[in-house]
């Protein structure tokens, strides 16, 4: 359970959060990719259930920095530790990558279909959601295989659809963080999040801070020469 304040008109609930994420990016040839990921969330320093995710695409690229990726997500939401939402996601995206000598830049353009079920009654709604995020990372170190990088970000979600009527803005994500290579194929990362949004009633904001490890795990599957 969050904490409430009042700032002017209007009501923040803050929360510190805690999430787990694995990512898992199969290369299948030199232009399709298999994106898997999955993840469980906290509130409260572990204390309380947030929420599951689970979720997949096929991403192709083409050119040298942009790429296309469908999939489909599947999401379970936790209110008092039970779980009393799902979501199904399909989800569609674009994206484009920039190298500059140790700076990589990232936009991603994503439109997601959110097909909401509440457990208990069977009732159903749906909304659009938009985002965008820019995110960059600076090589800090480099040693042989190893690298530290210091990652920053920033996303923005837009909700659209009949049911949404006063969270059109559906929130922000500011990040920042550091990330670590140990190979070309696996990294970890953490990452602090300050999380600003609105919920879909008068006057009601969030206001969470988020701490967030994430393990990514790349796989080849692209025939070695011999």
């Amino acid at each position: 359970i969050g904490t409430p304040y009042v700032h002017g008109q209007k009501q923040f609930t803050r929360e510190n959060m805690e999430w787990l994420q694995y990512y898992q990016v199969l290369k299948l040839n030199d232009r399709f990719l298999l994106k898997t990921d999955g993840g469980y969330r906290w509130r409260n320093t572990f204390q309380n259930n947030s929420q599951y995710i689970i979720r997949t695409g096929l991403g192709y690229r083409f050119g040298d920095r942009n790429s296309l990726s469908a999939g489909f997500a599947h999401l379970g939401f936790f209110k008092e530790d039970t779980l009393r939402t799902f979501e199904y996601r399909p989800y569609q995206e674009f994206g484009m990558n920039d190298i500059y000598i140790k700076l990589k830049i990232q936009h991603r353009f994503r439109i997601e279909e959110r097909f909401f079920q509440t457990i208990s009654t069977g009732s159903t709604s749906f909304n659009f959601r938009f985002r965008y995020r820019l995110f960059m990372s600076y090589s800090l170190f480099r040693w042989e295989k190893q690298e530290l990088m210091l990652n920053l970000g920033d996303e923005i979600f837009l909700n659209a659809g009949k049911d949404i009527v006063y969270n059109v803005f559906d929130q922000n994500r500011l990040f920042a963080g550091m990330a670590f290579k140990f190979n070309k194929d696996i990294a970890v990362s953490l990452t602090y999040t300050k999380e600003v949004g609105a919920s879909n009633a008068p006057n009601s904001y969030k206001n969470n801070n988020i701490f967030w490890l994430g393990i990514k795990h790349r796989i080849d599957l692209k025939k070695k020469p011999e």
